[in-house]
């Protein structure tokens, strides 16, 4: 979601990380600035803002950090029925800066339903040892729209 003006916005994410050694993240953002550009066919929307984040790891210990968020998000609707979309984000703390690129293809089947294919690339600057820092998936997904 979007933020319509200074501090409007208040994001909270509590979510299992692809990582064994993590039991979740959790991040409180305020946006500062958001800025949506538009064209015909495509639609850029940039925010930036101040955050907090605290990181639980499975063997009790825990972090607590200021971060700043970074976001971009594309969308192309080269035609009536399909649409290619790519969002960046990147939470920028002074112990870990976690960065997620998704690039998806959605193309309309019939009516409702459509198809989308997406790419997610994450990766985390600092993780435990013996766990990959970047962590990629690769989907395709039948999609109900109403």
């Amino acid at each position: 979601t979007l933020c319509n003006g200074f501090f409007q916005h208040c994001d909270r994410k509590f979510r299992t990380q692809g990582c064994a050694e993590f039991i979740h993240h959790s991040n409180t953002r305020h946006d500062v600035f958001q800025k949506d550009h538009s064209g015909d066919d495509w639609t850029l929307d940039l925010e930036i803002g101040p955050g907090a984040r605290q990181t639980k790891l499975r063997n009790n210990t825990s972090s607590n950090e200021f971060m700043g968020y970074v976001a971009g998000k594309l969308l192309w609707k080269f035609s009536p029925s399909a649409s290619l979309s790519e969002n960046l984000t990147s939470e920028i703390g002074d112990d870990t800066t976690i960065s997620r690129s998704v690039t998806a293809l959605t193309a309309q089947l019939a009516g409702s339903l459509a198809m989308k294919l997406s790419f997610t690339a994450r990766h985390i600057s600092k993780v435990p040892a013996l766990v990959k820092r970047k962590d990629t998936e690769t989907a395709m997904t039948l999609v109900y729209g109403f």
